[in-house]
């Protein structure tokens, strides 16, 4: 098991964690994690406060929600650890995050955190989805 593997996942597991730094503490956030893939595709998000925001695993050739909700991010410095078994070719893919601005561009109300990655050989980066939304609880 590799350092970021939560303790509960299988020790073969070979684990990615990034940082969502774009959504900041006190914003409301909301997530969906997709997957599709032929082996077990673990997630989880915490915050630095330790907080479980979801722990889920999914298994299906047919793309489906591994875990989906909507939460305040009441302990910041969110992460995202995503884990498959060690007989995969491993995580890599693209990620993209930013800020959201109001009208005026002069304000941030909002960010965003995505990411498609690929854990085998076909390219297709659909292996696992996720989507993280935060934004202002108050103006």
């Amino acid at each position: 098991m590799t350092k970021d593997c939560p303790e509960n996942w299988p020790q073969d597991t070979v684990c990615k964690t990034w940082e969502l730094d774009e959504v900041k503490i006190g914003w409301v956030i909301s997530w969906q994690v997709v997957t599709q893939a032929q082996w077990d595709i673990y997630a989880r998000m915490t915050d630095e406060n330790g907080k479980v925001y979801f722990d889920k695993m999914r298994c299906d050739l047919h793309a489906g929600f591994l875990s989906e909700g909507i939460d305040v991010n009441a302990g910041g410095h969110l992460k995202l650890t995503i884990g498959v078994p060690r007989t995969s070719r491993g995580i890599h893919g693209p990620v993209a995050s930013g800020n959201l601005h109001n009208d005026e561009g002069d304000k941030v109300v909002g960010g965003y955190w995505l990411l498609s990655q690929e854990a085998g050989s076909d390219q297709d980066y659909n292996d696992v989805s996720a989507c993280v939304m935060g934004w202002a609880n108050r103006g």
